[in-house]
Order: C-alpha cells, then structure tokens, then sequence
C-alpha cells in the first residue's frame, strides 16, 4: 500500500511538473493545456490596500477570488477541462490559481476552479458525463447568470504541501461571483 501511494506521488509530480512548463499531455480520456496569465484584460491580480489578502478577479467569467496576503505574487494558469467517460465529450475553462512558493521540485497546493454553463453543471449532477475520475462530482463554490465555479473532487488526493492552508482558505467561501 504504501508502494503505492509513493508511484501515484511520483507520477502526481511528475505530471505537475509536466504541465507547469506550458506542454501538452494527451490521453484517450483528457487533454490538458495551459497557458500562464500574468494579467490580462479578462483578468486583474490586485492587493487590497486595507487589508493583507490579494484579490484575484476574472471578468470574462464574472467572479473574483479573495487569497490571503501570503498569496501575493501568485501565477494565474488558464487551463481546459474536460469530460473523462460517458458518450458526451465536454470540455470547459479551468482557472489555475497557483501559490507563489510553487516550485518543480516543492509543489505546493493549486486552487483549481472548474467553469461551467448551467447546462454542463446540470448534466454533470445528473452524471451525463464526468471531468474526474473520482465517483463523486465537484464541489460548487458559486455560480453567476451564466457560469457554475466548482472546485474538482480529489483535487488534493497527492497532499501536497499547502493542501491545508487551500482548504483553510476554501473554507473561508473566498469565491463571489457577479455578472
């Protein structure tokens, strides 16, 4: 057993550290890409001045982010995901918020939010299609007019240094969306 969790760690890293240098991993299930925002028109990485979060705001999607001050200095990765099984082949936005301590040799814990329609959420809750192999679906954080924010089941399932800090702040309902 405990064999085991070491390879699924090695690989987890190794995947993460695949991913964090911008290439593409493909599979019969997913395809994954991404792409590093420093700021962009569509997003906004500010510091509140009366307080000691960071403020991570995407107005494409209509939702902004409150990470603690320690956050600061954080890397924005817009990401793909998409359906893992089912006849229905789905794909959507995926917001990366990664910590600035994260290195490829220390990873440390992503704040990974999942962008749905309504459409999409609803055929995920009915288990139309997946976007985990997990047997679970995520977890919602919030949702707007036109989009559902949820956060992937397992998406701490390697723990990683930081995981219990990004549940403390998950904790803290940091998501608010708008339209």
């Amino acid at each position: 057993m405990k064999k085991t969790k070491m390879m699924v760690l090695t690989l987890a890293i190794s995947i993460m550290a695949i991913t964090a240098v911008g290439c593409s991993l493909k599979s019969d299930e997913q395809t994954t890409t991404e792409t590093i925002v420093e700021t962009t028109s569509s997003t906004e990485v500010t510091t509140n001045e009366n307080s000691d979060n960071a403020l991570y705001d995407n107005s494409t999607y209509g939702f902004k982010f409150t990470l603690p001050g320690t956050w600061e200095g954080y890397t924005v990765i817009e990401d793909v995901w998409t359906s893992t099984s089912t006849d229905i082949d789905q794909s959507g936005p995926q917001i990366i918020l990664r910590n600035p301590l994260w290195t490829e040799t220390e990873v440390t814990q992503d704040i990974p939010i999942l962008v749905f329609t309504h459409e999409q959420w609803a055929d995920v809750l009915d288990e139309k299609f997946n976007v985990s192999a997990a047997p679970i679906p995520p977890s919602m954080l919030g949702e707007n007019d036109a989009y559902v924010f949820a956060l992937p089941a397992r998406y701490n399932f390697a723990y990683p240094k930081g995981y219990e800090e990004v549940e403390s702040i998950l904790e803290g309902n940091p998501l608010v969306t708008y339209n």
